[in-house]
């Protein structure tokens, strides 16, 4: 049985708050500008807030941060490096602005979520188009869906690349916290299918699968990781041990994984200036977080 989904999304809320408020990524003012506007769950609007002046009293919270824009700029890096000139898929997109980076191209990018989330995501980025003066881009598209419900592959898939088997990359960053390994095996098996149903070549990247250090999880890390699940209704699941177990996880699945550490994005990282952070400290942390790549093929091609 699949569980209701919809209270994780305005997760996507604190997430945009964080980055409009600790890097200068590109749109991120704009977008949660624009998300505040269009909806106010009190809880994720005033979080950022709350974490600036606990943060503080515990400064490794920080690299909650530094992970946050780092996750991005790997996923971003690792797409320009594996995956030039495929079609995109972005699973639980929520308020990120990288389709409004990646759309710039000649390459199809899909952004997806749960409808509400969906339908707040048009709407946000309709506000940043006017507010930038930005025009849309005709290969940019939104479309609804629920990434553990293999129907909802399968009608994408018949939607964008029914008979065209392109090269497709799927993407996302910071969903699969929320899912139980039963969960993230659902997960991995639909994107496998999908991979063997519409594409010739794949490639699922994803910052998600890391292993989480009980020293970097401070009390006020646990603090707001409680309020965000009571919130959510969901546990965060961070199973593996290490990168070993993550290989292993992704292999069982049918696909072929490459991992690397995100200290590749350092020199890209806003938030070192402007939060006035330790660089060769976020480098070490910058070691601990990975971004997997796993690479699937047609059963003709492998």
């Amino acid at each position: 049985m699949i569980q209701d989904y919809k209270k994780i999304s305005p997760t996507a809320v604190l997430v945009a708050g964080l980055r409009a408020k600790y890097t200068d990524m590109p749109y991120a003012k704009e977008i949660y500008k624009a998300a505040r506007q269009i909806t106010k769950p009190y809880f994720f609007v005033r979080t950022p807030s709350f974490v600036s002046h606990l943060a503080r009293l515990a400064p490794r919270s920080i690299n909650r941060i530094v992970f946050f824009e780092s996750r991005y700029l790997s996923v971003d890096e690792t797409l320009r490096n594996n995956a030039k000139g495929y079609a995109v898929v972005e699973i639980a997109s929520g308020l990120s602005a990288r389709g409004l980076e990646w759309a710039r191209g000649n390459s199809v990018y899909i952004e997806t979520d749960l409808p509400g989330m969906l339908s707040i995501k048009q709407q946000v980025f309709n506000k940043v188009l006017q507010e930038t003066g930005t025009v849309q881009n005709p290969n940019h598209h939104f479309y609804p869906l629920n990434a553990l419900d293999c129907d909802d592959w399968d009608r994408l898939g018949k939607r964008f690349f029914d008979g065209k088997k392109n090269n497709i990359a799927v993407i996302h960053e910071g969903l699969a916290s929320y899912l139980s390994r039963e969960e993230k095996e659902k997960l991995r098996d639909n994107i496998k299918k999908f991979f063997e149903n519409y594409s010739s070549s794949g490639i699922w990247i994803t910052p998600d699968f890391y292993p989480y250090r009980k020293a970097d999880r401070t009390w006020i890390v646990k603090m707001v990781e409680k309020r965000v699940e009571q919130k959510t209704g969901r546990r965060y699941d961070h199973f593996f041990a290490g990168d070993k177990e993550v290989v292993e996880f992704l292999a069982q699945g049918g696909f072929q994984v490459l991992s690397s550490d995100s200290s590749f994005v350092l020199e890209q990282l806003t938030c070192i200036a402007k939060m006035h952070l330790d660089k060769e400290k976020v480098k070490k942390a910058l070691k601990r977080f990975r971004v997997y790549s796993a690479l699937s093929k047609t059963p003709s091609t492998m």
